[in-house]
């Protein structure tokens, strides 16, 4: 009997991740030597002038602002680069590596009024893990840096990074960044705000269960702005910081380039709002977590490996109506050139094989389903049987278990990706089979 064929499955187009730095630009563009995501003050600007207040009802006093101040500009301005940030220890804050800019401006970090408003400058990087992403300012994987302070803060208790101990039951990480005022001018008013993701496997954005400790994490259902990378991402009922966060997908700019490509809308596993961030446990400083990679080409290689198993699995349907009685049938697996919404489909032709019973057969029937894999919003899978046809074949002649057949084939459900091996081609009108007593 020819062969099973399954094609190459077509997986979705990675995501684009922006980091989420400061990018508000003002009055002048920046100099070419300088990040794209950089902020430009007036000449009147300074770090003393710099206002962060918590915009809910309670804000984490360790929580503060990272920013990187150039000198200032023939034009009079001077370019900033922030990110949010937060205590680690008294002298020490943790951030994302790709706000550095330790060597050519001069940093600080800035609490929040509500703990009594502390600046103490940036004295250098005492650890930093960045691999650019497809820009050069853009966060890849994973992205965190270490910076001491030039002398310690005493009156407000630092965070701790969860360690590989720490449960990893959770569903929802909180946050908070740091947003620049919607009556700042100037770039001198800042607040504390919180957002929220949803954590939990995705089988092709984000296949991963926490308990392999990725090191990094995508969150669902949020978003980030421009600063509010580094920020700290905790469990419910938990300061411990699970994970840093890194930038938010740009589902618009995703949506364009798949349309552009494939000449279509996205599937709806693929059509979500996210973050990225790296989880803290993977650099906990006495007991970091066993971490697994999360590069690039890991979700789409585990993603078609689902695919592929799904597939596969279709080869061990049973027939459970229809058919022949007193025959058994095994099932041959041909994939469908149509597919939509990132649904599979395939025609699954069941072949006779052995009798179950004694009795002369005068026409053999020939059993196909339209089966479909359908993906959810999560990616999880869903079999669903679209149709079922039959088609008979007469008993010409008979010598011993070798049956001689003529055959009316149905139509199938569409065109294969291999037509050529399905028995409706190979066989032909006429044909012959062995159909053996079953063992």
């Amino acid at each position: 009997m020819g062969r099973s064929i399954f094609s190459t499955f077509l997986v979705l187009t990675l995501l684009l991740f922006q980091a989420s730095c400061g990018n508000d630009k003002k009055s002048a563009p920046a100099a070419e030597t300088l990040p794209p995501s950089v902020e430009f003050a007036s000449g009147a600007w300074s770090v003393e002038s710099v206002r962060l207040d918590c915009g809910e009802k309670q804000c984490p006093e360790a929580v503060g602002m990272l920013v990187f101040v150039g000198p200032q500009q023939e034009n009079g301005l001077i370019p900033i680069r922030r990110c949010t940030a937060f205590l680690v220890a008294p002298n020490r804050i943790a951030s994302v590596g790709h706000c550095d800019r330790s060597r050519t401006f001069t940093g600080y970090f800035i609490t929040s009024s509500s703990g009594g408003r502390h600046v103490r400058k940036v004295m250098g990087v005492a650890f930093k893990k960045f691999s650019a992403g497809h820009g050069e300012f853009e966060s890849g994987r994973p992205d965190i840096g270490l910076y001491d302070l030039e002398s310690p803060i005493l009156n407000i208790r630092p965070f701790e990074f969860a360690e590989a101990s720490t449960s990893t039951d959770f569903s929802k990480l909180i946050g908070y960044v740091v947003n620049r005022s919607s009556d700042a001018d100037n770039f001198a008013h800042y607040t504390i705000e919180t957002i929220e993701c949803r954590v939990r496997k995705h089988r092709a954005l984000f296949p991963f269960d926490l308990s392999e400790n990725p090191d990094v994490i995508t969150g669902f259902g949020c978003t980030s702005r421009q600063g509010n990378s580094g920020a700290p991402l905790f469990a419910p009922g938990s300061w411990r910081v699970q994970a840093i966060l890194q930038g938010s997908g740009d589902r618009k700019a995703f949506a364009e380039q798949v349309r552009r490509k494939h000449g279509r809308s996205l599937f709806r596993y693929e059509d979500h709002q996210t973050v990225t961030a790296t989880n803290a446990r993977c650099f906990h400083p006495v007991n970091p977590a066993q971490c697994v990679a999360n590069e690039s080409t890991v979700a789409p290689q585990r993603f078609a490996r689902f695919q592929q198993i799904a597939a596969e699995n279709l080869r061990e349907r049973q027939l459970e109506k229809g058919g022949t009685e007193g025959v058994r049938y095994k099932a041959f697996v041909y994939q469908m050139k149509n597919s939509d919404e990132g649904h599979l489909r395939f025609e699954v032709f069941h072949l006779p094989i052995c009798r179950t019973a004694s009795k002369t057969l005068d026409s053999v029937e020939f059993v196909s389903e339209w089966i479909e894999l359908a993906f959810d919003e999560w990616a999880e899978l869903t079999v669903r049987e679209l149709g079922q046809k039959t088609s008979t074949a007469r008993v010409q002649s008979r010598h011993g278990d070798r049956l001689s057949l003529q055959a009316d084939w149905s139509n199938g459900f569409g065109p294969l990706i291999h037509e050529q091996d399905h028995p409706r081609r190979r066989f032909g009108r006429k044909f012959a089979i062995d159909l053996p007593a079953c063992p």
